[in-house]
């Protein structure tokens, strides 16, 4: 990536880090609670359903925002940086990627 690209990049993600932090209380308390139902006998089924679809409704909006920040982030960086960054989305992998620039003929 460039050094401007970098630089978008990295400032991004300090500043999804730094709104990680703020949510830690909240994620303890869903992890705090799905553990109490899941250990306090008698088990009591629907606390512990409640406490496994709040985690749950967590981790979606969680992932959520990252694809928001994420996706933002891209609208910031320069067109040949996207490419990079975009396939840091990707699981799945071609065997050999498109080309990203001209071929070198000589």
């Amino acid at each position: 990536m460039s050094e401007a690209g970098i630089a978008i990049a990295t400032k991004d993600w300090v500043q999804g880090q730094e709104a990680g932090k703020a949510r830690i209380a909240e994620r303890d308390k869903i992890d705090r609670e799905l553990g109490e139902a899941a250990y306090t006998a008698p088990i009591d089924i629907g606390r512990l359903e409640r406490a496994a679809r709040a985690r749950d409704e967590y981790q979606a909006a969680q992932l959520d925002e990252l694809r928001r920040r994420n996706i933002a982030t891209m609208h910031k960086l320069p067109p040949k940086d996207r490419i990079i960054f975009a396939r840091g989305f990707a699981v799945y992998r071609p065997e050999r990627p498109a080309p990203t620039c001209a071929a070198n003929d000589r």
